[in-house]
C-alpha cells in the first residue's frame, strides 16, 4: 500500500505543476492591447539629400532627425515646426516616395501588444498635381512606449 501511496503523490505533483504552467501560458496570451498616444510633428520636409523610395524609420536622436528632415518654417503662430525633445520623446516616421500625385499618409493605428508597438498606416494616393512632393506623417511618441516597432502599409 505505502509502494502505491509514493507514486500517486508524484504524479499528483507532476500534475498539478503542468496545470499552473498552462494557466501562465493562457495568461501570457492574453495581453491587452492599446492604442498608444503621439503627436503628429508639423513643418518639417524631406531633405533631398535623404534615399528615394518609401521609407520607415525610428528616430531617438536629434541627430539622426535633422539628417532625414528640414524644418519647413512659414509665418505666423502655426508656422512653427513642432519641437521634438528627445530627452523625453522618439520620433516614428513614414517617407512616401516622390511622387507628382496628391499622397496622404493615414494612421490607422498605433498599437503597443506588450511586446512591440504595431503601426498600421495607408497612403492615399490622390490626384495629378503637376508637381513633385515627397510626403512624410512623422509621430512624436513618450519614451515610456519605447519598443521595437512592427510597421505595416495597409493596402
Amino acid at each position: 500500500m505505502k509502494k502505491c501511496i509514493l507514486p500517486m503523490i508524484i504524479l499528483l505533483g507532476m500534475a498539478s505543476c503542468q496545470q499552473q504552467q498552462a494557466a501562465q501560458e493562457n495568461a501570457h496570451e492574453k495581453v491587452a492591447i492599446i492604442n498608444v498616444p503621439y503627436q503628429e510633428a508639423q513643418r518639417y520636409f524631406v531633405k533631398n539629400n535623404f534615399q528615394e523610395g518609401k521609407s520607415e524609420k525610428i528616430l531617438k536622436n536629434q541627430k539622426d532627425f535633422e539628417e532625414i528632415f528640414g524644418a519647413a518654417a512659414v509665418m505666423g503662430k502655426e508656422g512653427i515646426p513642432t519641437k521634438v525633445d528627445f530627452t523625453k520623446s522618439f520620433v516614428v516616421a513614414v517617407i512616401a516616395p516622390t511622387s507628382s500625385n496628391e499622397n496622404e499618409i493615414k494612421i490607422e493605428s498605433l498599437q503597443d501588444n506588450g511586446k512591440e508597438l504595431k503601426l498600421n498606416y495607408t497612403i492615399v494616393e490622390g490626384k495629378d498635381q503637376g508637381f513633385s512632393t515627397r510626403n512624410t506623417k512623422i509621430l512624436i511618441l513618450d519614451k515610456k512606449s519605447d519598443k521595437p516597432v512592427v510597421f505595416q502599409e495597409v493596402k
